[in-house]
């Protein structure tokens, strides 16, 4: 099996390194360990504003990221250690087989972690780790996080959903009760991954990626998954309801998007002109652009823009 030690870079960046190796290096088995700055990754067939507060995490910083996998919404920050494995497929998923080797590792070094579901490893019963497949050519590429010592009071705030209703045919993601592997491990998170590695339980080969496959991944980080079109753009057409409160008054939301864009819009407070909603038809649903607006109508347009995103 091939190691690769994976290079600082965005998380847009992270995400184009995995498509790059799983398409360009077809032979043996690869191990990938790696961490992220904070970023929000979601499946590659759900509905970005279903799963995180998108206007939240852009007031932090946070980019919302859209993977090249399917399954559900997780979170990444340095405390968070991502896990890539790289092997021949025989064109159905194998998460147990892919899954044994970080379960093994795990135990070696002293974590009694659990399988859970179909792709979740707990500890005590609580969540540590996600995971997503996507099988071509052959080949199968697995992708998961560790939660190692991860700021899970920011994981919550930018998962909040509450107070409103989403109908579309987006994929959800599945919550549950996490913890950090800190909790229970005592050592750094540089010494949680030296000690994980160590104790995978194949023969790892230091392998460098070549320049060129660098220059391919930030190219595609910038053109793909850094990009609005593929992150916001493919998110399915939906309708979100909301309940909320502006200025002390009740305020209603319904609207509809497609592609990333506002098609259809209704906004209901004692404290808006009755076709306020109308201007954010055409609207993209861009973090920016929405707040723009909502400071054309409101008061509180911070307020109004997360009912919104």
């Amino acid at each position: 099996m091939k190691y690769f030690a994976v290079p600082d870079g965005t998380p847009a960046f992270h995400q184009a390194l995995e498509q790059v190796v799983f398409e360009q290096i077809q032979e043996d088995s690869i191990l990938m360990l790696w961490s992220n700055s904070p970023a929000i990754v979601c499946g590659a067939y759900q509905n970005i504003y279903q799963e995180t507060s998108v206007y939240r995490a852009w007031k932090r910083g946070i980019p919302v990221i859209r993977r090249d996998s399917g399954g559900g919404t997780v979170y990444h920050d340095p405390g968070n250690l991502n896990y890539t494995v790289i092997c021949d497929s025989d064109g159905s998923v194998n998460y147990d087989g892919v899954m044994a080797g970080i379960l093994t590792a795990l135990h070696r070094i002293g974590v009694p972690a659990e399988k859970s579901k179909v792709c979740d490893i707990t500890l005590h019963g609580r969540k540590i780790s996600g995971s997503a497949q996507k099988i071509s050519g052959g080949r199968l590429l697995h992708h998961g996080t560790l939660l190692f010592d991860t700021d899970l009071t920011v994981l919550h705030e930018v998962s909040g959903r509450s107070g409103r209703t989403y109908h579309s045919r987006a994929i959800p993601s599945n919550p549950a009760q996490v913890v950090n592997i800190s909790q229970y491990w005592q050592g750094t998170m540089a010494d949680f991954r030296k000690a994980l590695r160590a104790a995978y339980p194949a023969d790892l080969t230091e392998a460098s990626l070549t320049e060129e496959q660098l220059r391919l991944a930030e190219q595609l980080a910038e053109e793909k998954y850094g990009s609005w079109a593929w992150t916001c753009g493919r998110s399915p057409a939906f309708l979100c309801e909301v309940t909320g409160e502006l200025s002390g008054k009740p305020i209603q939301l319904r609207y509809e998007a497609k592609k990333g864009v506002i098609t259809a819009c209704e906004l209901r407070s004692p404290l808006l002109d009755p076709h306020a909603g109308d201007r954010f038809l055409g609207a993209q649903l861009r973090p920016e652009a929405i707040e723009a607006l909502c400071q054309e109508i409101t008061d509180e347009p911070d307020k109004l823009a997360e009912l919104i995103l």
